[in-house]
């Protein structure tokens, strides 16, 4: 089977992307997207630009699809708001294009992907809890179903009529089914700073985390006059 990474939630953030790309380039086949590629960060456009030239699949996360519904803002909070709004002022019209054309979701065989979840995914809902996994397990078939969207890592079996959480590495059974969330590359906030990605190959899905220069993405977002709340907490990992 193909190495493949499963990235999610860069937000704009290119010094942990670029950190996370040196890694991949050596060992990886293929990279699927979760979405979220835009966001907070300070240089959208250059991670568009690796999203598109590097990408086998992506998905459409709510920042992205905010940058062109602008109606999508009112779920947002202030900092959030402020930030997209920059965004979209620092895209040409072929990112905002690409954005406008993402899918809510893709499925690949056994695989589904999407950035919120299954249920409903154009309302973003988020999956913490083994209810919020349990609904989204009865909402589709597919045997392992990747998101994003909370920046934590996590992952959910389900079989034999039980739900639990598991802790990576993974080793993907047939008699389970599975939600896996690989974190946030951009912006993790399990309070671990570091870039959080994840790596499936045979029957195994394995999570990496890799430091990267976070005060280099600080002094852009500062230099950027992004809300100071967005530049302090990459350190802290929340």
């Amino acid at each position: 089977m193909k190495k493949i990474a499963v990235i999610s939630d860069i937000h704009g953030n290119w010094e942990a992307l670029k950190r996370v790309s040196q890694y991949l380039e050596k060992n990886i086949d293929e990279i699927w997207c979760l979405g979220d590629i835009v966001g907070y960060g300070p240089e959208p456009s250059k991670c568009i630009e690796w999203v598109k030239g590097n990408c086998k699949y992506v998905v459409c996360g709510n920042h992205d699809k905010a940058v062109w519904d602008t109606g999508e803002l009112i779920y947002f909070n202030p900092w959030a708001q402020e930030a997209i709004l920059w965004t979209k002022s620092k895209l040409s019209e072929e990112d905002i294009k690409f954005l406008r054309s993402l899918p809510l979701c893709v499925k690949e065989k056994e695989f589904l992907l999407v950035h919120s979840s299954p249920v409903n995914p154009e309302q973003w809902t988020y999956i913490f809890s083994l209810w919020e996994a349990k609904e989204a397990f009865q909402h589709c078939e597919e045997k392992v179903i990747f998101v994003g969207h909370t920046h934590v890592p996590s992952a959910f079996q389900f079989g034999e009529e039980e739900i639990k959480e598991i802790d990576f590495p993974i080793n993907i059974n047939n008699r389970f089914r599975y939600i896996i969330n690989p974190g946030s590359v951009g912006q993790p906030r399990d309070k671990d700073p570091r870039a959080s990605f994840g790596i499936l190959y045979e029957n195994t899905f394995e999570l990496v985390r890799i430091p990267y220069d976070i005060k280099a993405t600080q002094k852009k977002m500062y230099e950027e006059n992004l809300p100071i709340f967005l530049i302090t907490r990459l350190a802290q990992g929340i």
